[in-house]
């Protein structure tokens, strides 16, 4: 059988995040040895991931494995996918700030560039919402897609209004 892993759960989008970054749970667990100074076995990094057994990963231990995600090529680009989930579990979204820098050229370019990539999440946005409604119910695991992608357009809003106000010389 196999597991369902929410797209808006912390704690699932966490596991599947270190599991899909290069060295996996094995790679992680040994870092976090070296990082904190105490040994910790692969599977019960796994256990507290997945929240077995009355066992959970603590905040501490997230943001040591945000910092492993962020060192490998592979991770960077999901490393802060948890903190959205988290985030979002409150209602509350988060946005990483990047200072953009260039000329006014450049920046125009990254708005655009930006708008064109929250066109197509919104498209896959709007075909999710078609899909989901289409049988007059909406279930779980397509709540969890739909929030899901609403977050990505959320964070692609959220760079649009970066780069605009740094082109318009606004911090």
């Amino acid at each position: 059988m196999t597991c369902y892993y929410s797209d808006a759960d912390w704690r699932d989008v966490l596991y599947t995040s270190v599991c899909n970054t290069d060295g996996g749970v094995v790679d992680a667990a040994r870092f976090l040895t070296v990082r904190r100074g105490r040994s910790i076995h692969p599977e019960v990094l796994r256990t507290r991931l997945k929240h077995k057994d009355g066992q959970a990963i603590s905040i501490e231990m997230a943001e040591m494995l945000t910092e492993w995600m962020e060192t490998k090529s592979d991770g960077r680009a999901r490393a802060h996918d948890w903190l959205h989930a988290l985030n979002g579990r409150f209602g509350l979204t988060a946005a990483q700030h990047q200072a953009a820098s260039g000329t006014d050229a450049c920046l125009l370019q990254a708005i655009q560039t930006a708008l064109i990539g929250k066109t197509i999440e919104h498209g896959s946005l709007a075909a999710e919402i078609a899909q989901a409604v289409a049988d007059g119910r909406i279930s779980g695991r397509e709540a969890d897609a739909i929030e899901a992608l609403g977050r990505q357009n959320q964070r692609k809003t959220e760079e649009i209004i970066r780069a605009a106000r740094q082109a318009a010389g606004k911090p």
